[in-house]
């Protein structure tokens, strides 16, 4: 499965109940310029902080590929603007 994920255009991100990452592509991380020290911590609040400051800023008619955040409800810690 991840090499399936890492072989598609888009970027994913799934993260469980409780805010902890279970899956993110490479892409992901190239499409939203996510810095590799967010991407290599034990805790993902700071990256998924990253990620929620971003998605307003995203401009939906910029040429790019999808984004697909797989979100359960709202993660336990984690602030939804």
């Amino acid at each position: 499965m991840e090499a399936q994920a890492n072989s598609t255009i888009d970027g994913l991100l799934v993260v469980d109940n409780n805010g902890r990452r279970l899956m993110a592509n490479e892409r992901f991380m190239e499409l939203l310029c996510i810095p590799p020290e967010l991407m290599s911590e034990v805790d993902d609040r700071r990256m998924l902080d990253y990620v929620v400051s971003l998605i307003g800023t995203l401009n939906p008619s910029a040429p790019r590929s999808n984004i697909y955040i797989g979100i359960p409800a709202k993660p336990a810690g984690m602030k939804l603007s």
